[in-house]
């Protein structure tokens, strides 16, 4: 009967996810505004010397107070904490005719008045470069590096330190209509020896490596409109739970909108076959759905929307991985010209899959949820500078390990907002 319903509702929700996305490209053609005939003008900041641009960031995601420091329950609640996270960058990108190389490199300063084991120091890399042959030919390539000590996941509400790394190349081939990629990629985390959560070494359950291979196309419908069909296949394997390794397939199709356009962002949907590599991994097959558009009308309202349903790996010895189903959502409305306030959501069900062992009877586990709502407000000082307030509440619904945690501060950012993975605008520190 769970199977029947599992795959009743697999159905449902990919036809809903298909109807949508034809009423999307149907609106899309309509309500496209033309895009920008003039290039933006350059970032704030931004310092030009012949083919390098050299771009600072600075994101002031919090100064403010966090309630529930460690998400405990009720029962175990210690005093709040005053807390900062500044996270400055730079951009270097260098451009000529054929090359577009770009190196990112920002450094997360993570800071608790009371609480100094959470303080951190977070690193990060980001290289992408783009080597166009010809007009039918290119090879591109990108390398992300991290060292980070913050919360893994939906799961983990510790802050371990974590290594990771990840590189991928490939190639496109096509005219300006139709294009094809061949792409691979290789990732590894690796946790800290003595990074531990609920009595787990992480390394033991979390160290793992991803290799990925696949293809695509692109076909442009118009200059802000392209339908996309990505096939890839993925080898997980882990360094110290051999019985987790997995070969994973994933299909899918999306609708892409040009980011300057009025609707801007992508809408797809995806199946996704698990497939295990022991007898005691459960398997997984169903629809995987990603959505993120964003509608801007002039500089007056923008909203957005974002849904993703996955596979996502478990840190509990006894779980290998859960399913989980996304929906968020973001509002801002522009008052007097010269402020703005605006809302957002996110919340996200948590399905547990356990390992089948002989002789033990699988034990139904409930669904867990995490639920984020938050207000805000602010004040554009200048184009790509950003000052603002906000209040955030974080809770998780679980029968185990509920928590509620209120966090309230100031943010300030010059350069990129805060995004969540499928575009949609979130403000305050998130988890």
């Amino acid at each position: 009967m769970a199977l029947h319903s599992h795959m009743a509702s697999d159905r449902s929700l990919a036809l809903t996810i298909a109807a949508a996305l034809v009423a999307v490209a149907t609106a899309s053609a309509k309500a496209q505004e033309p895009l920008q005939s003039t290039p933006p003008p350059h970032p704030f900041g931004q310092v030009r010397i012949g083919t390098l641009a050299f771009t600072p960031t600075v994101n002031l995601t919090n100064v403010g107070i966090d309630t529930n420091v460690f998400d405990f329950s009720g029962t175990e609640r210690r005093s709040p904490d005053f807390t900062m996270t500044l996270e400055p960058g730079v951009e270097t990108r260098m451009t000529t005719r054929k090359l577009d190389a770009r190196v990112s490199t920002t450094v997360g300063l993570v800071y608790y008045h009371k609480y100094a084991s959470e303080r951190a120091v977070n690193p990060r890399v980001v290289t992408t470069i783009d080597q166009r042959m010809n007009g039918s030919l290119s090879f591109y390539a990108k390398g992300d590096f991290g060292y980070t000590k913050e919360r893994t996941g939906l799961e983990i509400d510790s802050r371990p330190r974590s290594l990771s790394h990840s590189t991928t190349v490939g190639t496109r081939i096509g005219e300006r209509k139709l294009e094809f990629d061949l792409h691979g990629s290789y990732g590894e985390v690796a946790y800290d020896e003595d990074a531990r959560f609920l009595n787990v070494r992480l390394a033991d359950t979390m160290n793992m490596a991803n290799t990925v291979a696949g293809a695509g196309a692109k076909y442009r419908l118009s200059p802000y409109t392209a339908v996309t069909t990505v096939v890839d296949a993925t080898a997980t394997r882990f360094d110290y739970s051999p019985e987790r390794d997995t070969n994973s397939y994933l299909a899918s199709v999306n609708l892409e909108f040009h980011p300057r356009a009025m609707l801007a962002g992508t809408a797809g949907l995806g199946y996704r076959v698990l497939t295990p590599i022991t007898e005691s991994h459960p398997d997984f097959a169903g629809f995987t759905p990603r959505v993120g558009l964003n509608y801007r009308l002039r500089d007056v309202l923008s909203a957005g929307v974002g849904i993703q349903r996955d596979v996502e790996r478990s840190f509990y010895a006894d779980r290998s991985h859960y399913l989980y189903t996304l929906y968020e959502a973001s509002v801002r409305q522009a008052l007097f010209h010269h402020f703005d306030v605006g809302a957002s959501f996110q919340y996200t069900f948590l399905d547990y899959r356990q390992f089948l062992l002989s002789g033990q009877p699988l034990v139904e586990l409930p669904t867990e949820e995490v639920r984020m709502t938050s207000v805000n407000g602010g004040m554009p000082i200048t184009r790509g500078f950003r000052a603002g307030w906000y209040v955030q509440r974080w809770e998780r619904v679980s029968p185990l390990r509920p928590y509620t945690s209120i966090r309230a501060g100031l943010e300030v950012t010059i350069g990129k907002v805060s995004l969540s993975p499928r575009g949609v605008f979130l403000n305050g520190p998130g988890r």
